[in-house]
């Protein structure tokens, strides 16, 4: 066999793999998670939360601020499209009445305010929200 005739072999082949609906599947789901994870990449280092991070600790009662995990979609006061699951935690000063040693939040990026709204787990630390009224 010659390399032209296998050539129009493997075309040939290829045409008829394409009416399959399984070589669809194959190939839009291999395009859908390579893409999810490079957007997960991109989204987690383009929209960090520095606006809640500042605030958070501005305060000087906790030192360290951590990003867990992205939350798409992220749930506070409503669905938003992307956020982060975070722990905020106190070297100097443990809070009190915490069993643990961190205080979990959560920050999404509210799209048609252009910013960062977030929510601290915490009751006693409410007013650390970007909206104090409002509990995660």
């Amino acid at each position: 066999m010659t390399l032209g005739e296998e050539l129009n072999e493997i075309r040939r082949s290829l045409n008829s793999w394409r009416r399959t609906p399984e070589f669809w599947i194959i190939v839009f789901g291999n395009l859908f998670f390579i893409t999810a994870i490079l957007l997960g990449g991109l989204l987690r280092t383009v929209f960090v939360p520095t606006e809640a991070k500042e605030m958070i600790l501005k305060t000087q009662v906790f030192r360290t601020f951590k990003i867990l995990n992205v939350k798409i979609p992220c749930h506070l006061d409503g669905t938003k499209l992307y956020g982060y699951k975070f722990i905020i935690s106190s070297e100097v000063v443990k809070p009190p009445a915490l069993p643990k040693d961190y205080i979990e939040g959560i920050a999404c990026w509210n799209f048609s305010r252009g910013r960062w709204e977030w929510a601290i787990a915490a009751p006693e630390f409410s007013v650390l929200n970007s909206n104090p009224l409002r509990r995660q």
